[in-house]
């Protein structure tokens, strides 16, 4: 039987996929094309962001479910922040 945890994070990274389906693909772009992937992910970045096509900005709820994902797929993921003191995820190899 699967623990509550576990449900939930199968939860998130199906709907991750769903509702940011360009995921891998600009990952893999970025990171071969400098090295990194760096996307703004912050409480003050509205839900309709998602509506863009190639969006620079993601709401602070899939903060938690990228970086998961990056680890899984076997990057490093962690947090940085700009001089504003802006969250965002960065994922290297």
């Amino acid at each position: 039987m699967a623990t509550l945890a576990e449900v939930l994070r199968r939860e998130q990274k199906n709907s991750l996929l769903t509702e940011i389906p360009w995921l891998p693909e600009r990952v893999a772009s970025e990171i071969r094309s400098c090295g990194r992937f760096v996307i703004i992910c912050a409480p003050h970045i509205p839900e309709d962001r998602l509506k863009d096509r190639n969006p620079s900005a993601l709401p602070n709820r899939f903060d938690a479910p990228v970086q998961q994902w990056a680890r899984e797929q076997g990057f490093n993921s962690h947090n940085i922040y700009n001089s504003y003191g802006v969250k965002m995820i960065e994922i290297t190899l």
